[in-house]
């Protein structure tokens, strides 16, 4: 039996730019440091040339659509997933008496790990990056058309039976934050830790004249990083000579909101060109109240050794840093941010990097994956 081999099923892309897709990459990333052979197992998306060259090992990659959706709930499983369990059973079929351990990402997939470990007799680990039956609530109770608001219920339902699983056959559990792993209620024989969002090193000390500028990145099909766009844009009128770059995928969609000089909109950049505006900027500015928070930017922001202006509820899960001296959590976003931008000047950008090397690296998840899955 080949104990240095596992499978990673997730139902992000592990090449995905948004929170999931960067969670997804932190887990492959600390499966490296216990495991030599991994077979990836997750949605299809287009690739680009980049992105075949970030990974080279095997990946199985599941296209979500509708019919996928619709049947995978006909069979009480909340994830699109569950439609190609067949196609699962046969891959991990081929290496029987190899596999050791199955790693998931995410809580929807409850019902496909329980059919996996009892077909196979495996361990399951799950890794939770967001509190999926709160946010399937939040949604049911926004929905607007009956039927809408029939099959949000009816997604929440199905997600609290997955969560059920999920807890019952895991053999450990990981979070992205305490404050999830909380969420999710667990009894005292639970055994899980926290394993927060990993990043890239994006610092380059030869930057040496970055702008003074704010920087705000999101993905503005979320209704909260929505809000905080508005909230962005008022500060940023009461301080007119101060310069604020916003970017992220969805933001074309609101180009009517901005009529300030001082905000500059960048829609759907590359991720070539989101590292470039992290590693160039000299302030990261997050003003998320409500919603997951902000569990990936700051990260980014941090191992860019940028200085963060952020609301209490964006610096959920980065307490262990909030001490530090380079996250600025605001009482008054108006009054508050003076204090900080006229500390932006001089900041050290070590701060943010000593921060982000002692909590965030890949290693460091490593380190607390190989702690947990003995």
């Amino acid at each position: 039996m080949n104990k240095n081999k596992c499978y990673f099923i997730s139902i992000n892309s592990i090449f995905e730019l948004t929170g999931g897709g960067i969670y997804a990459r932190t887990i492959l990333n600390a499966l490296k440091y216990k495991y030599s052979e991994i077979v990836v197992i997750n949605k299809k998306i287009e690739l680009t040339n980049e992105s075949k060259k970030e990974y080279n090992g095997f990946i199985v990659q599941l296209e979500k659509t509708k019919i996928a959706d619709i049947v995978s709930r006909i069979f009480i499983s909340p994830s699109f997933l569950f439609f190609y369990i067949t196609s699962i059973i046969a891959e991990i079929k081929k290496n029987r008496g190899e596999c050791v351990d199955l790693f998931f990402h995410n809580s929807r997939l409850g019902i496909v790990a329980l059919i996996l470990k009892l077909l196979f007799n495996v361990r399951v680990f799950f890794f939770i990056d967001n509190n999926e039956s709160n946010l399937s609530k939040q949604q049911a109770v926004l929905a607007n058309g009956f039927f809408e608001k029939i099959f949000r219920y009816y997604d929440y339902i199905l997600i609290k039976i997955s969560e059920f699983f999920v807890k019952k056959i895991s053999s450990h559990l990981f979070f992205i934050t305490k404050n999830d792993a909380n969420a999710f209620k667990l009894n005292a024989d639970v055994k899980y830790s926290i394993i927060p969002v990993c990043v890239d090193d994006l610092y380059e000390k030869e930057i040496i004249n970055r702008k003074p500028a704010c920087l705000f990145t999101a993905s503005f099909t979320f209704s909260p990083n929505v809000l905080a766009l508005k909230r962005l844009l008022k500060l940023a009128e009461y301080y007119p000579t101060i310069d604020f770059i916003v970017a992220g995928r969805g933001l074309s969609k609101y180009i009517y909101l901005n009529n300030l000089k001082n905000v500059k909109f960048i829609c759907s950049p590359s991720e070539q060109y989101m590292r470039e505006l992290f590693k160039t900027c000299k302030g990261y500015i997050t003003l998320v109240e409500d919603g997951s928070g902000m569990k990936t930017k700051i990260a980014e922001a941090l191992s860019a050794g940028m200085y963060i202006y952020s609301s209490w509820h964006s610096a959920i899960g980065y307490e262990a840093v909030i001490d530090s001296g380079c996250i600025y959590v605001y009482k008054d976003m108006i009054t508050d941010f003076n204090t900080w931008y006229s500390n932006l000047s001089e900041y050290d950008p070590y701060l943010s990097i000593k921060a982000y090397r002692n909590n965030y690296t890949y290693s460091h998840a490593g380190d607390i994956l190989n702690a947990a899955c003995r």
